[in-house]
């Protein structure tokens, strides 16, 4: 009886859902349907592991069909709806949405929803095995090979990711036609990327004299090369004019990933030689998704952003979240802004701004798994943190050196992600090169992600600078990055307590980062919102505010040694972006 009970229930379901889906066209774009069901026919939904698997993943052999295997399917909602309403809150400055605002755009259609339970109950798993996210556009289900591999009609091999977890991959699987409409993506089925940091292994750190630990440093009347303290920056850029205050909630945070520790003691040390006030603070340390953290092994990324934003910022709060140990369960980004939307933050807890100094490749991700990832990253926004992302240290070649074509890295083409890149010297700003800084800032133009309407037009204008010969190796319809510069060469840092110079966009980043975690408490301040989605207002006010230093001199190369690559132009460029802040300009700005 009871089963008999539960196959009519079946049944109603998914006749509801096929009356759902017949409705009229308009009706069902109303409410969110996706574009297959405006009379057209819904065929099965293949999908294929990205082209570029990095050769650090090894294939080991088939999986075992008993193993455990959890996997998350995310489904289609209104971000159609949600970019109309980020557009207007960006140009009227009002608040950004609250997260009940963000649901009627976040969570699917009640069809979505009933069609994906349907399709995980009717192939045996239990409810008690599927999580559903805060506005149920993800479930993460536990389940095993053989399960998962039914499902999504494939087979699996071991894997294994430079000696990593060995975890199950496929190379190509099929969403079923029942739910394909309703579905963006199903994860780590075929996730193959390879998310490193910019600075640890691109531009090694050069060792420089520890006796200066021994006394506090001074504030400099000009600038040095060999190494870039924290005053320098603070007086070249002027923020260090301003007196923050600090309020209420989480003004910034440094993103850690793949093992990079943080150790409270080098962080005193550094901020007792170069920022004297912030000597005791004590800056929390969040872990989540597993994620641990062994204080005498210090990384070297995290210290470096963790001292850049302690001495930029303090007194405002800042923190330490670390995201996982291994990328064994799908794109480290898209995990980290899904954590930031769960029902583990709220709008006192979220950071306003968070700085992330690591980078993949765009190749190494599928079209609809980088769809997923910005899909995130822009409802984060729409809640009103600020996401600044290093645009990488590669000029325009792979992280493998692979060019050409020129190769885009990830995330930074999601336009929901502020992208920085990097300059040297300081009597004239110049992009960032071996000469000096060790490595090339990279540009890109995505080949997932169209040109953004608020680019658009210096996109347009700047396209006839770059040469001739370069035409074929970059997409000219997409997102260019990065959107801004900040100084990336020879940083101080402390790292297990010996002084070191590191360079890179990973420096870059959190610097641009703490200057908009100012902007944001001066905002605080005068009654505003935080900034949230910051490019629309950067791309429509930075020339008649004159927030940017324009850099004209070098360009992003590193193609082979050839002459290819996009060079700076006057005003908007593909490698510097708007160029380098100044204060008060850049606060005026917003």
């Amino acid at each position: 009886m009871f089963a008999s009970k539960k196959l009519l229930t079946l049944v109603m379901m998914a006749l509801a859902i096929v009356a759902d889906t017949q409705a009229a066209p308009a009706d069902a774009k109303a409410r969110g349907l996706p574009d297959a069901f405006m009379g057209q026919s819904i065929l099965s939904s293949s999908r294929s592991a990205p082209s570029n698997i990095p050769s650090v993943w090894k294939q080991l052999g088939s999986a075992s069909t008993s193993d455990a295997f959890t996997f998350t399917i995310t489904l289609q909602s209104d971000m159609a709806g949600l970019t109309s309403r980020m557009q207007s809150i960006a140009s009227s400055d009002g608040p950004w949405l609250t997260e009940d605002q963000l649901a009627q755009y976040a969570t699917p259609s009640a069809a979505a929803i009933s069609a994906v339970k349907l399709f995980l109950t009717i192939n045996g798993v239990p409810s008690s095995a599927a999580t559903w996210s805060r506005y149920q556009d993800s479930v993460t289900v536990k389940s095993t090979v053989g399960t998962v591999a039914r499902l999504f009609s494939t087979s699996f091999n071991n894997w294994q990711l430079s000696g990593g977890p060995i975890v199950p991959r496929t190379k190509a699987f099929s969403i079923p036609d029942t739910v394909a409409p309703f579905i963006s993506d199903v994860y780590p089925l075929a996730t193959f990327g390879q998310v490193q940091s910019i600075s640890a292994g691109t531009v090694p750190a050069e060792a420089v004299n520890s006796e200066t630990l021994n006394r506090r440093a001074a504030v400099p009347s000009s600038c040095s090369t060999s190494l870039v303290k924290p005053d320098c920056l603070r007086a070249y850029y002027g923020q260090g004019a301003y007196n923050a205050t600090g309020g209420s909630g989480v003004d910034i945070a440094v993103i850690g990933m793949i093992d990079q520790y943080f150790s409270a003691n080098d962080l005193q040390v550094f901020n007792y030689n170069f920022q004297s006030r912030a000597t005791y603070y004590n800056m929390p340390v969040i872990l989540r998704n597993g994620a641990t953290n062994n204080s005498s092994k210090p990384g070297l990324e995290t210290m470096l952003d963790t001292e850049i934003v302690s001495s930029q910022t303090y007194p405002l709060t800042s923190q330490f979240i670390a995201e996982g140990n291994s990328q064994s369960t799908g794109d480290l980004f898209l995990l980290t802004f899904n954590d930031l939307l769960s029902t583990s933050f709220n709008s006192t807890t979220r950071p306003k701004v968070i700085s992330i100094s690591y980078a993949s490749d765009e190749s190494q991700f599928t079209a609809a798994a980088a769809q997923d990832m910005c899909n995130a990253a822009q409802k984060l926004t729409a809640l009103g943190t600020t996401i600044v992302v290093a645009s990488a240290d590669r000029g325009v070649a792979s992280r493998s050196g692979t060019c050409p074509p020129f190769s885009p890295s990830y995330p930074s083409g999601c336009p929901y992600i502020l992208s920085v890149g990097a300059t040297q010297s300081f009597d004239t700003e110049v992009m960032a090169n071996s000469s000096l800084a060790g490595f090339s800032s990279s540009a890109g133009s995505s080949n997932i992600f169209s040109t953004p309407s608020y680019q658009s037009s210096v996109v347009k204008a700047y396209k006839s600078s770059i040469p001739s010969s370069a035409a074929s190796m970059y997409n000219s319809s997409g997102r260019f990055f990065p959107d801004v510069s900040a100084q990336g060469s020879k940083y101080a840092v402390v790292l297990g307590g010996s002084l070191y110079a590191v360079s890179g966009t990973s420096a870059s980043a959190p610097l641009f980062a703490s200057i908009l975690s100012l902007v944001n408490d001066q905002r605080r301040v005068a009654g505003k919102s935080p900034i949230g989605w910051a490019q629309p207002k950067i791309y429509a006010n930075a020339t008649s505010v004159g927030a940017f230093t324009d850099i004209t001199s070098g360009g992003s190369y590193n193609c082979n040694g050839t002459a290819n690559g996009f060079p700076t132009a006057a005003g908007w460029d593909a490698p510097s972006g708007w160029g380098t802040p100044t204060w008060p300009k850049i606060a005026q700005l917003f």
